[in-house]
């Protein structure tokens, strides 16, 4: 047996009466799960001295991934998984000129443009077509649009299809929107809510734009008060916080506390980068900012889970269109550069899908990683994030890395900490 080297550690003292022991919680990024031994168990693992350990304990450690046998391929498995079909769709339908997914990789000026005047009938058909051609049993539909009222016709017509042909061939159906919060009115959502089934919000809080995001705020509240939610619909608005000071973060919290609203709202963080700031410093900031949100009750994903990959980009299952029918598997690939958008573009929803390209660069991702072994290979971290952003990457924009990996041993010890309440880790302790 061997260590896994899909593993995340950290070390904390843990205090018990009058001893204080230290121990080493171990992350599987395989399996999500965390195991917590004393310092000198670890190293025993780490030694791969097994004799003196208690059976119990090695049996956890297997079944929770972080040991395997020797001679296990752990980056095969993640390469096999990844080519097991999917009987489920994403599809994006991007109407404004950028994506507003939080990627970072699209130009800021947004304009608006109307889409072609076939657009909803060859996209309900090619919809249509795609659902019952592949016996699919799942789509997920996400809309891209700043201000919804703009094409509330198009958004009606589209999700008044995709309802009746999921409904007729028993397909689970689930939609959400990414928007200016400004444009989100009580009579909107009720729109979107009520005629497109759109379940789940996704809107970014500038805090440079006092004025936006004190509406945006205004609307969310006076939404979560009168709007009649079922107990069974959870979590409506995940919120991502853009800012460069922690204490507007910790403001805009407060004022959804006050609310109560800690059964309707998650939050993501996004801190804006300066000169005077380093990558570790913003992983920072993002800590503090999780472990405030959950001291006031919002339930946060602390630990990131297992991906089969690393976004849309590369999923055999997942496209965008954007107002013109192009299909890509990006939202931000229309506004690269042409080599990029050459080897990336799918086709156009009006085109015999039969024509269409599918074996793009993007979507070879994890047979680069497998043939050319690029630093991605190594890392340790490959489960949580697939390799990030490869737009980015392929731009020379940076490697595309997540935030979390700056600052996953705090995350390790913010889980450990929370455990008690936490209900996405399984934590088992040997002492």
């Amino acid at each position: 047996m061997k260590l896994s080297k899909y593993i995340i550690t950290t070390s904390i003292e843990d205090a018990k009466e009058t001893v204080t022991s230290k121990m080493t919680i171990i992350y599987s990024c395989l399996s999500n799960q965390t195991i917590v031994v004393r310092d000198e168990v670890f190293q025993k693992i780490t030694n791969e001295d097994f004799y003196n350990l208690d059976e119990r304990l090695i049996t956890e450690l297997q079944n929770s991934r972080i040991l395997i046998q020797n001679g296990n391929d752990e980056f095969v498995e993640l390469y096999d998984y990844d080519k097991v079909t999917n009987d489920n769709i994403s599809l994006f339908v991007n109407l404004i000129e950028s994506c507003r997914s939080g990627c970072n990789s699209c130009s800021k000026n947004n304009t608006i443009s109307r889409p072609k005047n076939d657009f909803v009938n060859s996209i309900n058909s090619y919809i249509e077509i795609e659902l019952i051609k592949k016996n699919l049993k799942t789509f997920f539909l996400t809309w891209k649009i700043d201000d919804p009222t703009e094409f509330i016709e198009t958004m009606i017509s589209i999700s008044e299809s995709n309802l009746r042909i999921t409904d007729m061939n028993d397909i689970y159906y689930a939609s959400s929107l990414i928007c200016e919060g400004e444009f989100l009115t009580e009579k909107v959502f009720a729109m979107l809510f009520n005629l497109c089934m759109i379940k789940k919000y996704h809107i970014t809080l500038k805090c440079s734009n006092y004025e936006s995001t004190e509406i945006t705020i205004k609307n969310i509240l006076s939404i979560l008060d009168n709007f009649p939610f079922r107990p069974q619909d959870g979590i409506i608005f995940e919120l991502t916080i853009k800012s460069d000071k922690i204490n507007d973060v910790f403001n805009i919290i407060d004022k959804f506390s006050h609310a109560e609203t800690q059964n309707r709202i998650t939050f993501k963080f996004d801190f804006l980068k300066n000169n005077d700031t380093s990558k570790d410093e913003l992983a920072e900031n993002e800590i503090e900012c999780l472990f405030y949100a959950i001291e006031k009750g919002f339930i946060q994903s602390i630990l990131p889970t297992r991906v089969n990959l690393p976004c849309a980009a590369t999923d055999q299952n997942s496209l965008s269109v954007d107002k013109n029918g192009n299909l890509f598997s990006c939202n931000a690939l229309p506004l690269s550069t042409p080599n990029i958008i050459e080897n990336n573009l799918i086709g156009n929803v009006s085109d015999d899908v039969r024509i269409h390209v599918h074996s793009t660069k993007f979507r070879n991702w994890m047979l680069e990683l497998r043939e050319n072994k690029p630093i991605c290979y190594s890392c340790n971290l490959l489960p949580l994030c697939g390799g990030g952003c490869l737009l980015k990457r392929e731009e020379g924009k940076s490697l595309g890395c997540p935030t979390f990996k700056y600052n996953i041993e705090d995350r390790l010890l913010v889980s450990y900490l929370n455990q008690k309440s936490s209900l996405n880790e399984c934590i088992v302790s040997y002492y």
